[in-house]
């Protein structure tokens, strides 16, 4: 076995320049399904890149679709995770417990007759397994990704 020393700390996804990413905790209960809607709208709404209010607003309603989701599933706390990649965000909500399994382990991860608004409003979303370090499941995270439309509309271009 090999081991590695980092130079630097950093990210185990790809982030480039222009990218922000955000992080927070909240338990497992119901308060917390308006503590992230309501932590999203103020991320998204503190951004550097101008995002449209329709986009705020499917992203609020996702997150507490997955929240929801989440709660009655997982050990332990809910962590939230919002990438802005503009003109398009994806968030991510799981178990922050390492050490827990997810209440719900016999199902597979895409057979799920919920999250019915988060996969209508989204570009792409799902539902997959944590691993731990022993290859085993530790837990579960819902994730979406949402386009900002009114950016992505392309510029008129006249016949020919």
């Amino acid at each position: 076995m090999r081991t590695a020393t980092l130079r630097s700390p950093g990210t185990t996804c790809a982030i480039t320049a222009g990218t922000e990413a955000y992080r927070f905790v909240t338990p497992a209960t119901l308060p917390s399904v308006r503590v992230a809607r309501d932590v999203v709208r103020a991320v998204l709404a503190a951004t550097a890149s101008p995002l449209s209010a329709t986009l705020i607003e499917d992203a609020r309603l996702c997150v507490s679709d997955a929240v929801t989701y989440m709660i009655p599933r997982i050990l332990g706390p809910l962590a939230v995770e919002i990438t802005l990649l503009p003109p398009h965000l994806v968030v991510a909500v799981g178990t922050d417990n390492p050490h827990g399994a997810p209440v719900e382990y016999g199902r597979r991860p895409d057979d799920h007759p919920r999250l019915t608004l988060l996969r209508r409003l989204g570009a792409a979303s799902g539902v997959t397994w944590t691993w731990g370090a022993g290859h085993e499941v530790v837990g579960k995270r819902v994730w979406f990704e949402l386009h900002d439309a009114d950016a992505w509309l392309p510029e008129a271009v006249p016949w020919p």
